[in-house]
Order: C-alpha cells, then sequence, then structure tokens
C-alpha cells in the first residue's frame, strides 16, 4: 500500500516518528532546549537541569518541564495527523479507483440531471405515446414505466468507452411513482399549474391532486405536472453513500422533474411545429377570410417561434450550465479532495449549485412558477393544435393566436420583474406585443 501512494504521490507518515531524534528536533525548533542540552547523554541533561534541592535548573528547565509536551506532539500529535492525511488519501483513491466513483456520477448526470437530451426525449416520447394510447402511468399490466425506461436507455446509447462505463448503471436504473410524491400522476390543467409547482413540496401536491381528481390519461397528457411524481431512483452501493446520501438522491429528483417538464415542452413544440408544416397549410384564396386566417397563421408561426427560443433558453441555462459548468467544478473538487469528507462537501456544493442555478428553493418559487406557467402554455397551445379535429378554423384561428400571444406576453412581463429571472429568458422577449 505504501508503494502505490508513493506512485499515486500521496503524503506518507513519517517512518521516523517515534526516534529520539525527531523529539530533539521538535524541542530545538520550538526553543523548549538548547543544543547544549542534546549533546549531553540524557541521564547528564537530567542531572544539571536539578539543583540539590530538587529544584529545575535554568539550564535544564525548558528541557525538563517540556519532556512531556514535546513527546505528546512528536509521538502522538504529528502521527495521527499524518495517519489522518494519509488515510484521507487513502480513502479517496478507494472511492474514485476501487468503487468507481465518478462513474457513477456521470451516470447522474446523463440520467437525472439531462446529460442525454436523446434519452430524456425518448422518455418523454414514450411516456406521452402511451398516455395518448389511454394507458395509465402506473398500470402493472402494461408496464408503461419500465418499458418507457428501457426505450430511452436503448435509444440513447452510445457505442464508446463512456457507453462502457455507464451500462452497469443503466441496468440497475429504475422509473417509479414515487409514494412520497404524491399518489398519482398529474399536475394542474392549465397555466395556473404554475403557482404551485415551483418547488418539489408544490409538485408533490400536484401529483396528488391528480389522483384525487380522477384525470383521465387524455387528460394528462396536457398538464404540465403530469409526470411529477415519476422518480428516477439509481441503488447507492456503500461506502459511495457516504458521499451520495438519501437526501442528495431527493435533490436529484427534484432536478429531474424540472427536466422532465423542460424536455416535455421541447417536445411540444416540435410536434406543434411539424403540425404546421406539413398537415394545416393555409389554402391560396384570395376572400378576406381567408386573408384573416392567413395571417392569423403567420401569427401563430412567430408565436412558436417564441415559445421555441424561450424554451432553448430555459435548457442552456439550466440544463446545460448544470451538466457543464457545475459538473467541471465538482471534477476539479474531487481531484483536489483529501478526505471522504471532502468529497462529501463537493457533491453537496455542486447539488447546491445546481438547484439554485435552476430556482429550486424558498426565494426562486415566484420566478419559477412563472416559468411553469409558460410551460404549461405551451402545453396548451398543443391540445389546441395537435389534437386530432380541434383545430380551429376561420376566425377561431385568431381567437387561438391572439389569447395564446397574450398570456406569453404577460407571463414575459411577469418575469421580466423578477429580481431571480434568469436574463436570457427575458432578453429577447421584449418584443413581443400584446395587440
Amino acid at each position: 500500500l505504501r508503494s502505490a501512494l508513493e506512485v499515486a504521490g500521496a503524503a506518507l507518515p513519517p517512518r521516523d516518528a517515534y526516534e529520539r531524534s525527531a523529539l530533539e528536533s521538535l524541542a530545538l525548533e520550538r526553543g523548549l532546549i538548547s543544543r547544549a542540552v542534546t549533546s549531553t547523554s540524557p541521564e547528564a541533561a537530567a542531572s544539571a537541569a536539578e539543583g540539590a534541592d530538587g529544584s529545575i535548573g535554568s539550564n535544564g528547565s525548558f528541557a525538563a518541564a517540556a519532556a512531556a509536551d514535546v513527546a505528546i506532539a512528536a509521538c502522538v500529535v504529528q502521527p495521527i495527523e499524518q495517519t489522518h492525511m494519509w488515510l484521507g488519501h487513502a480513502s479517496v483513491m478507494l472511492m474514485l479507483h476501487e468503487h468507481r466513483l465518478r462513474p457513477l456520477l456521470g451516470a447522474l448526470r446523463r440520467f437525472a440531471l439531462g446529460g442525454s437530451a436523446d434519452f430524456g426525449t425518448a422518455l418523454v416520447d414514450s411516456l406521452q405515446e402511451d398516455l395518448r394510447k389511454g394507458r395509465s402511468l402506473t398500470s402493472r399490466r402494461h408496464g408503461v414505466l419500465r418499458r418507457a425506461l428501457d426505450t430511452a436507455l436503448r435509444l440513447s446509447e452510445v457505442d464508446d468507452e463512456s457507453g462502457e462505463e455507464l451500462a452497469p448503471y443503466a441496468a440497475t436504473l429504475a422509473l417509479v411513482c414515487a409514494p412520497d410524491e404524491g399518489a398519482g400522476l398529474g399536475g394542474g390543467a392549465n397555466a395556473h399549474d404554475g403557482a404551485n409547482a415551483g418547488t418539489a413540496a408544490g409538485a408533490g401536491r400536484l401529483a396528488a391532486s391528480a389522483a384525487t381528481s380522477g384525470a383521465s390519461p387524455e387528460e394528462l397528457r396536457h398538464r404540465i405536472g403530469a409526470f411529477d411524481a415519476l422518480r428516477l431512483e439509481l441503488p447507492i452501493p456503500a461506502p459511495l453513500d457516504a458521499v451520495i446520501s438519501a437526501k442528495a438522491m431527493d435533490q436529484y429528483a427534484n432536478l429531474f422533474r424540472l427536466i422532465l417538464r423542460v424536455r416535455r415542452a421541447a417536445a411540444a413544440l416540435s410536434a406543434i411545429w411539424t403540425t404546421l408544416q406539413h398537415e394545416h397549410k393555409p389554402h391560396d384564396h384570395q376572400g378576406r377570410g381567408d386573408l384573416e386566417e392567413a395571417h392569423a397563421w403567420h401569427l401563430l408561426r412567430l408565436h412558436v417561434h417564441e415559445l421555441r427560443h424561450f424554451v432553448n433558453s430555459m435548457q442552456a441555462h439550466f440544463i446545460a450550465y448544470v451538466c457543464g459548468h457545475c459538473y467541471t467544478e465538482l471534477e476539479s473538487a474531487i481531484v483536489s479532495a483529501t478526505s471522504v469528507r471532502e468529497l462529501h462537501a463537493a457533491h453537496d456544493a455542486y447539488l447546491h449549485a445546481a438547484t439554485s442555478r435552476c430556482l429550486l428553493h424558498a426565494a426562486g418559487l415566484p420566478t419559477a412558477s412563472l416559468i411553469t406557467a409558460v410551460l404549461a402554455l405551451v402545453l396548451s397551445l398543443h391540445r389546441e393544435v395537435c389534437t386530432e379535429g380541434a383545430l380551429p378554423v376561420g376566425a377561431a384561428w385568431a381567437g387561438l393566436v391572439d389569447a395564446s400571444r397574450r398570456q406569453f406576453a404577460m407571463l414575459v412581463s411577469a418575469l421580466a420583474r423578477q429580481p431571480l429571472t434568469p436574463h436570457e429568458l427575458v432578453a429577447h422577449q421584449v418584443h413581443v406585443g400584446l395587440t
């Protein structure tokens, strides 16, 4: 073990901690004894220091009085400190190399924090398709959650070294409906979902309310909180649970919930755009009604562009920053860690930075609620445009587009007044009008 640590450049406990030379060197360094004392034998120094009346002589008083202090410092304190440092380095090496802490953190980043866009998108698409077919997400008969997770893992596989590292964790990954997050799956039915959904507790209440409301899968399909009770679980084996605690996994669950919402909004906007491009093109007529419909059509496409810019900015501000900048800082802290306690502190700091960035704290609730309302607006627009037979025609086009644009403009205006609103979410939305 000493040879291995020497190769790694780790600090080693001194071999001569108990030797007399170490005691003398320490006493000299502290000025407790003179070099004259160290040049004589211990017996001569002791007799010279002790007077006829048994008192301590001036020449050896420091040596005699400080002997216990020096001995304790050199023989007990310093070896303990050195051993503590040595064991700290050894435990960090054990966590990183023997128990593979880095690949585990990489798996959490990829699956729970949105590091793999393919995984998140495939998971949302599979769950949405099951809702469209009228299947309950908690149905054991259809195995909806397991099948959705397997599909997402298969579609996001990578054929390189990182894929081999992630394979053991992908095999133990589970998507569950967490009992403590609510008895069912769902959320508010419209844009007002955001009022209660900015925190984990709010999400749990929304999930529970959806279960008691008896909402059908088709209704849940267009609710922003439909997946709030879902939790991605990855077993954390000992001793890695000393670094990644149960509380940390709860924070991962909160971040995963936000990422599912953002991915759902992005997928809904892609579906709206596809519908507008391929299925419902305006007719080339010259009548007044047709011109009004074409104008509303044009405004709707502009509106979809505005919403896509907003959602893409969210993904860059939240997901990309957490998986990029925050994770890079975590890796740097891991490299410089000298004990398991420092590894734990580095991981806690990483999650604190991630949750703060994503506004998952009490101070960020007003801003998070408004952002959630924008995401709910996207799903509401998706229901109007993409539901079969629900697409309005004629004057109803103008009413749909105008109502959605007005609501978006009001939400962006409210966000601009919030001190914690990310600048990039509103910087390019100032042109959104109310006319």
